[in-house]
This record gives C-alpha cells, structure tokens and sequence, in this order.
C-alpha cells in the first residue's frame, strides 16, 4: 500500500510538472498569436480611449486557506462574502451606473464589475473605497499550445509508476480552454467511476471522465447559435479537446494522412474538469478576457482541482492600479 500511495503522489507530481511545462511551451510558442487589448488607465487628465468596460476589483480580506479549520474556513468565507457586500454597496453609491456581473471567493476575493459609461477618474474612486487592493482593467487571451506528449516524455514517466494503466490515476485536472467534447473516443470512461461528490456543473455535458462542465459567456457578447454549452459546437474550436486528450486521452486508434497509429495522453487514468471561456461569439471574436478566466479559476478550485491547465496566452497586463493605501 505505501508503494502505491508513494507512486500515486510522484505521478500527481510529474502531471504539475508537466503541465507547467505545457503552459511555459504554449506562452513562448504562442507568442507570434499573441493579441490583446490595451486601454488606457483613466487619469484626471484624459478619459479612457479604448477598454472592454469591465473591471477586476480585487478586495483585502483573505480567502479562505486549506490550511484552515473547517470553523475557521466558515469564518472566513463569511468575512469575505460581508465585505463584497460592503463593497458593492459603495460602489454603487461612488458610481450609480455600476453592474456587478460576478463575484470570486475561494482562489480570489474579487468583484467582475461593468462599468459602460466610466467618468475620467474611474480608478481614484473605486481605489478610494475601504477594502478595495487593486483594480484590473480586462486582459484579451487567445488559446496556444498545439503541440504534444512527446516533448514530455510520457513512456519514460508511465516506467515510474507501473506502466501507463495507472498513469494519472486518482489526479483531477481542470482544463481552462474552449470547452471539451465529453463524447470524443479519446475520452471514453471505460472502467472510470465519478469520485464522491461528483458530477458538478453542466451535468448533461458530464461522464466518469469528464466530472466537472462549466461555461462562461460574456453577457454583452453571447455566443453564436449553437455554442452555448459547456462542449464546442460546429463553429467552436477543438483546441479543448486537443489539450484534454494530450493531458487525459485514452489509446485510441487513428489514421493520420494514411498512416494507422495508436494516440493517447500523458496521463489516461487522470480525470478532467471542463470550464469553457473561449467561444465564437456574436461580434465574431473567439477570445476569452481576465473576469471570465477569473471566475473559471475560482470555481476550478472550489470543484477541487488538482491541477488547472491553462493553455493560453497574452500580452503580459499593466500593472494593477493600486489603492492609495497599500504599498506599490
């Protein structure tokens, strides 16, 4: 049992490593794809040229940590659920036309804010509200990585831990992406059964193998008929699906350009969460921006990921503006 217990937590640690390796690859191969927007800070001397509207306001109560008692993590969720509400509550009085479309409270204590019509000094008041850390304007992110298991020694790591049977066993990886199609012969449940307190989200876009289903759509740009689950339609990318299997995909047989081969994943016993933030929308753009990326990574952790894999890239944002009251 300890043999199996000591493998199982070494496998755990070469699927992070390799997806850390996965995400560096995508961010500097990627770079050439790279596209985002830039709007400027607004300042009492200029209005804001070009922004998406929304705003990430970070708030200073921390989150809940894991280290925690259960108490002490009840606790904590209530400090931060009473200062957003604290918060929101001032920010409607600072600015009338505000909309809050989210809120983060297990990875982040943040508020996703719309702001349609902001006033020059958009920054200096939110920033002068108690509580408010930092305020991010929205990053544009565009997925990357589309090469696989070879640059991560796959055969070699599966030696480690008994052969690729058990490859991933017990490790749950939320894939951050354009949606997985749960129906793909790469990711077939075979023998899998859902881990106790699973399925989450979508359930009708879940199996054994893929145990979590989310979707983010941007209220004022939705998506195209057709794309509004969880999974990509015909006019949604397989870029989802693509990571998911080089992560997750069972030995599947494939014929590529007249060749019969066999494909599988790096780790094919792991089991994979679904949370989709890319999609064709209605402006005809297939971007995802940092409040529905946010809020993915937010509710990832809560579901209980093991691993988040976040195959996609952007020009590194501003530095947050920071309230007068903390230190730069």
């Amino acid at each position: 049992m300890r043999v199996v217990l000591v493998a199982r937590r070494l496998w755990q640690a070469l699927v992070l490593a390799a997806l850390v390796l996965c995400i560096t690859v995508s961010l500097i191969l990627g770079a050439a794809h790279v596209r985002a927007l830039e709007p400027s800070l607004p300042t009492p001397s200029g209005p804001i040229s070009s922004w998406t509207g929304r705003l990430i306001i970070e708030l200073d109560a921390p989150v809940p940590s894991r280290a925690l008692s259960a108490t002490e993590r009840g606790v904590a969720r209530d400090a931060v659920a009473l200062q957003q509400e604290r918060v929101a509550d001032q920010l409607h009085l600072a600015l009338p036309d505000v909309a809050i479309e989210a809120r983060t409270r297990t990875a982040l204590n943040a508020l996703v804010v719309r702001v349609d019509d902001p006033p020059k000094d958009l920054f200096e008041r939110i920033s002068a509200i108690q509580g408010v850390s930092s305020v991010y304007d929205e990053a544009e992110f565009l997925p990357s990585l589309y090469s696989s298991v070879p640059s991560m020694g796959g055969n070699d790591a599966w030696e480690w831990v008994g052969g690729e049977d058990y490859a991933g066993a017990g490790v749950r990886v939320a894939v951050i992406d354009a949606g997985i199609n749960d129906g793909h012969p790469m990711l077939a449940s075979g023998d899998l059964a859902y881990p106790s307190g699973y399925p989450k989200g979508d359930t009708r876009f879940t199996t054994p193998k893929v145990i979590v289903a989310r979707a983010y759509f941007r209220p004022e740009d939705p998506p195209v008929a057709g794309e509004d689950t969880p999974v990509p339609g015909a006019q949604g990318s397989s870029h989802g699906l693509h990571v998911a299997s080089v992560i997750a995909g069972e030995r599947t047989a494939a014929n590529y350009r007249s060749l019969d081969t066999n494909l599988v994943g790096v780790a094919p016993r792991a089991q994979l969460m679904n949370y989709r933030v890319f999609y064709p929308s209605q402006s005809g753009r297939h971007v995802a921006y940092s409040s529905q990326i946010v809020q993915a990574i937010d509710d990832a952790v809560s579901d209980g990921a093991q691993v988040l894999c976040l195959p996609w890239n952007s020009v590194l944002p501003r530095p947050s503006h920071r309230a007068p009251s903390q230190p730069p």
